[in-house]
């Protein structure tokens, strides 16, 4: 519809001398310094906040979402569930406002217990999402029984979608299986109208990119 469906909190750090940096130039570093639960943390809080700013100054019939990256670490840990119930609550956010995306690579460090906690999240009301599906190595048998609720493409195959006849079977193929498994497809990197003309003819409903903002 081209309708506004929901935002993702993207995190970057105003470093006092190196200037703006992008979760690629620190993201790793928080990851094996054990870091990247507490910045988790503080995202997830912030965009909780703002999520419940928005939801005051849109009108009442207006839902949309807002998604916070969750890493394996984080996503692990033996808390999880009360924390997210806690963040919403101090918000007084409702459940189904969030989202958390999590990559196939990061839920299959620990699928059982990855499938544990996506399990209680939909019990709370939270969606939660597959990021950067396709560069992972997931198994399909344990995608079928995740309780996820959509896929995510990378923006790797979408950015290739008229150039490289292979990424874009790719992006069908992603598409199709989505839809079999009754889950929501989200493109990421959507830049161009062509690219977007192509995602709608495949029925993918949802697109977020520099086309739309």
């Amino acid at each position: 519809t081209g309708l506004l469906a929901g935002f993702e909190a993207l995190v970057r750090w105003q470093h006092p001398e190196l200037g703006l940096l992008s979760p690629l130039e620190f993201i790793p570093v928080a990851e094996q310094s054990n870091l990247i639960i507490a910045l988790t943390q503080a995202v997830l809080q912030e965009a909780c906040s703002q999520a419940r700013l928005w939801k005051s100054q849109f009108p009442p019939d207006f839902h949309f979402s807002i998604s916070v990256n969750v890493p394996a670490k984080y996503l692990t840990k033996p808390d999880l569930v009360q924390e997210i119930s806690a963040s919403i609550a101090e918000h007084d956010l409702p459940a189904e406002y969030l989202r958390l995306e999590m990559t196939e690579s990061g839920i299959m460090e620990d699928p059982e217990s990855a499938s544990t906690a996506l399990a209680h999240l939909s019990e709370l009301g939270v969606k939660t999402h597959i990021d950067d599906f396709g560069t992972g190595y997931s198994s399909l048998n344990y995608l079928a029984n995740l309780p996820v609720h959509a896929l995510k493409i990378d923006r790797d195959f979408v950015s290739q979608l008229d150039l490289d006849e292979r990424k874009s079977m790719i992006v069908r193929s992603v598409v199709a299986l989505a839809h079999n498994l009754g889950l929501k497809v989200i493109a990421e990197g959507v830049e161009t109208p062509r690219q977007l003309d192509y995602l709608k003819a495949l029925k993918c409903q949802y697109g977020q990119g520099y086309l739309f903002s």
